[in-house]
């Protein structure tokens, strides 16, 4: 019985992550018909970059090529202290 509620558990968990990403899913879906079959030029704030992580962006730095990441943006004060990242 142990073997088989182990099961249970595995299987309900992987329903629960999918129907947490089947939405996202559906956008990366729509995202690619608009554009790959109807030509259209999506706007890259309706784009999704990651299904997982919600917050990752384009990043262009100049003229290189672009980057997807998260954007962190520190600034010291007048005491000139600083923050450290772990």
């Amino acid at each position: 019985m142990e073997a088989s509620t182990k099961g249970d558990i595995k299987d309900w968990v992987i329903a629960e992550e999918l129907k947490r990403l089947l939405p996202k899913m559906e956008k990366v879906h729509d995202i690619t018909r608009r554009h790959e079959l109807l030509g259209e030029k999506v706007p890259n704030n309706e784009k999704i970059y990651s299904i997982y992580e919600a917050h990752t962006d384009i990043i262009v730095k100049g003229r290189r090529e672009a980057e997807f990441g998260h954007k962190v943006n520190l600034t010291a004060g007048r005491s000139n202290s600083y923050l450290m990242l772990k």
